[in-house]
């Protein structure tokens, strides 16, 4: 971070969306209150699974075996999704961590962050994955490790989940093969849409040999 902002964020401390408290833009109280899921579903389908866990049908599909959904890009959680995108990050990730963390019934070797464009990555500075997967590594106690790389620039926005999975295909691959190899991974990313982004990094990891992929997102678009 940047010293300016680092200042600014010293004198003026962050405050909870709900209830105004100092410390952090989502508070342990009111974590609980952030717009989730009220039932476990498939990320493709949205049948009801357990754990999140991709059904059966789906599963001949892609190579995710769940994907947890912490909320929906709706209220409070698209805040705190806008504010980790476009106000450098810092502290909405730490709350989205915590409201992800929750999220998680499994066990998991690595933590990997879902890769950011060279383009993005200029534009905003960071890689919002990483706040949250580094995050997440803290609470839930498995390493973070940027095992995946990207190249190309394709845009996604508007674009179909059939396009999507065309434009990105040899996009991701894997670049720490001996770090994932025989691991269970979990995958992190802030918002969930079509689930291609995702789909090609589990592929990317799959090929490097990891044991099992699972996904955690922090919204559902």
């Amino acid at each position: 971070m940047p010293i300016i902002k680092r200042l600014i964020h010293f004198l003026v401390p962050d405050t909870c969306l709900y209830c105004g408290s100092e410390g952090s833009m989502a508070c342990e109280g009111c974590l609980p209150w952030m717009v989730t899921p009220k039932s476990s579903t498939c990320f493709l389908c949205n049948r009801q699974t357990r754990d999140f866990a991709t059904c059966q049908r789906c599963a001949r599909k892609t190579p995710l075996s769940r994907v947890y959904i912490a909320g929906y890009y709706e209220g409070y959680t698209k805040e705190l999704v806008f504010r980790l995108k476009y106000h450098n990050g810092v502290s909405a990730a730490a709350s989205l961590a915590a409201l992800m963390e929750r999220r998680l019934t499994r066990d998991c070797d690595v933590i990997v962050p879902v890769p950011a464009s060279s383009r993005r990555f200029r534009q905003r500075g960071y890689n919002q994955a990483v706040l949250l997967s580094k995050h997440l590594s803290r609470q839930h106690g498995a390493p973070h490790v940027e095992a995946l790389g990207r190249v190309g620039q394709s845009r996604q926005v508007g674009v179909d989940r059939k396009s999507r999975l065309t434009q990105l295909q040899g996009d991701i691959y894997a670049r720490k093969e001996r770090l994932v190899r025989g691991q269970r991974v979990l995958l992190v990313d802030d918002v969930l849409t079509t689930g291609t982004t995702l789909h090609e990094c589990a592929a990317a990891l799959k090929r490097a040999g990891a044991r099992s992929v699972d996904a955690v997102v922090a919204a559902k678009h």
